[in-house]
């Protein structure tokens, strides 16, 4: 029987909690630090490490951030669909604006037409 060592975490393979445990990084042909950050964000540190789930052998690499990215992450997500809804929300306020414009201006025009045709019967 085949022993299962490793840390229990989601696999996205079998999209379930399974027992997965780590790998050198070197295995899966990425550089072997572990510790990285991002040049542009200094304060966006990671920790990176390769799993192999022992389940259905699917390998992945995870990181390990400061919770309060996640948690930041999270609000840029939601902002971004604000965004999006507002933005679909203004792009049929404009189609309905531009709808009534038109129909304005053919009341316009027929208002105007009656006005000429008035003029000319006195």
């Amino acid at each position: 029987m085949k022993e299962h060592r490793g840390t229990q975490m989601y696999c996205t393979k079998c999209k379930e909690i399974t027992v997965c445990k780590a790998i050198p990084l070197s295995h899966i042909g990425l550089k072997s630090s572990q510790q990285l950050y991002d040049g542009n964000h200094t304060d966006l540190q990671w920790f990176r490490r390769a799993r192999e789930c022992q389940r259905c052998n699917e390998v992945f690499v995870t990181s390990e951030i400061p919770e309060t990215f996640l948690t930041e992450l999270t609000e840029l997500r939601n902002t971004i669909v604000d965004i999006k809804k507002n933005a679909k929300n203004a792009k049929e306020y404009m189609k309905n604006t531009v709808s009534a414009i038109n129909s304005l201006e053919k009341l316009n025009d027929s208002l105007n037409e009656i006005l000429n045709e008035t003029k000319l019967t006195y």
